[in-house]
């Protein structure tokens, strides 16, 4: 029996030393196995633009399937991709709210919340949801997304090129309200 035991002592003695080497090294290799996921790059999609005469209104969607829709079943005409945008939060990335106002027609996007809860609350408006992902803040390779708007049919309009924003404020009856976000250009 004394011989077992001892024999035994050694076995945990020889794991135990065992566990408290393999220990540290299987954290190690599991931090190493984890960051690149942590780090993994959000995926960016294009955001489509949409315009319904008739209607009025100006509509962004990262949907494909909702830009046929638009385009087949509701007098949008599709004008291109407005812009490249993220499909995820994280790393400066704010959701781009969606609402819509059905007397109107209008869409409206924002990054602030409280602005999109006034919509809600106050103005009429629909929450339709996050459309994508943008920046706040202006950043290398990014553009300025400019907002837009016109009072007369209320459309909601976003365009990345400033030329494109200056006609529409000089020539076509629309309110330059600044930029709505950062993103990447098309």
């Amino acid at each position: 029996m004394k011989a077992g035991k001892s024999w035994t002592r050694a076995i945990l003695t020889t794991l135990t030393a065992v566990v408290i080497v393999a220990l540290p090294a299987a954290a190690a290799a599991s931090t190493t196995v984890e960051r690149p996921a942590a780090r993994a790059a959000v995926a960016t999609t294009n955001l489509y633009r949409l315009y319904s005469g008739s209607a009025g209104d100006h509509f962004y969607t990262t949907s494909w399937n909702e830009t046929q829709n638009a385009f087949n079943n509701l007098g949008y005409t599709y004008e291109g991709v407005a812009a490249r945008v993220w499909t995820g939060g994280g790393q400066g990335r704010v959701p781009l709210h969606r609402l819509y106002h059905p007397g109107t027609g209008d869409h409206f996007y924002t990054t602030s919340w409280n602005e999109a809860q006034n919509a809600f609350n106050n103005l009429g408006y629909t929450y339709e949801g996050v459309t994508a992902h943008v920046r706040a803040t202006k950043g290398g390779g990014l553009v300025a997304l400019h907002r837009l708007y016109h009072p007369g049919p209320s459309d909601h309009f976003y365009t990345t090129d400033w030329n494109e924003a200056q006609n529409a404020f000089n020539n076509l009856g629309y309110r330059y309200e600044g930029v709505a976000a950062y993103v990447l250009p098309a």
